[in-house]
């Protein structure tokens, strides 16, 4: 299993429905899938790391981890919809030794797997937009200066 910002490989491969046996890791991180969907994310939710970290740090709000939760199904789903183009030539359809023989994947409807992914990726960035528009997710920063009421050395 490799990470991809939000998301695995194995994440990945869950949604379409093969294994590591199928899909190399190397198969999916090969093709820069990172970088896609960074580029994506960027497009349309320019904060996404600070509503990812503050869904998924100290105590956040079920509104936040929402958020969170959306932005790591979202990449999932983003991902698979970028790895099922290429699944056609990478997954084995038909495999023998001679007297056995294997067929898997030869009856695939691709194109409604594919229109299902991007039903969910849509869904979960529809809701991503939806609880930022509205404010529902609250992004506090982390560190700020503050004036001490008292100073420690002369406890004036």
């Amino acid at each position: 299993m490799q990470s991809i910002i939000y998301t695995d490989t194995d994440r990945i491969r869950s949604v379409l429905g093969v294994d590591d046996k199928d899909i190399k890791d190397n198969q999916v991180t090969d093709r820069d899938l990172e970088k896609e969907l960074r580029l994506d994310l960027l497009s349309w939710v320019s904060n996404h790391a600070a509503l990812y970290t503050t869904g998924t740090t100290g105590t956040p709000t079920e509104p936040q981890k929402s958020v969170a939760d959306a932005l790591t199904l979202y990449s999932t789903y983003f991902c698979a919809i970028l790895v099922v183009k290429s699944l056609q030539l990478a997954a084995p359809q038909a495999i023998a030794d001679g007297k056995n023989s294997l067929s898997r994947f030869a009856a695939m409807d691709w194109q409604g797997m594919s229109a299902h992914l991007k039903e969910r990726a849509a869904f979960y960035k529809t809701f991503i937009q939806d609880a930022t528009a509205t404010n529902a997710v609250t992004v506090y920063t982390a560190f700020a200066g503050v004036g001490l009421a008292v100073d420690p050395v002369t406890s004036a």
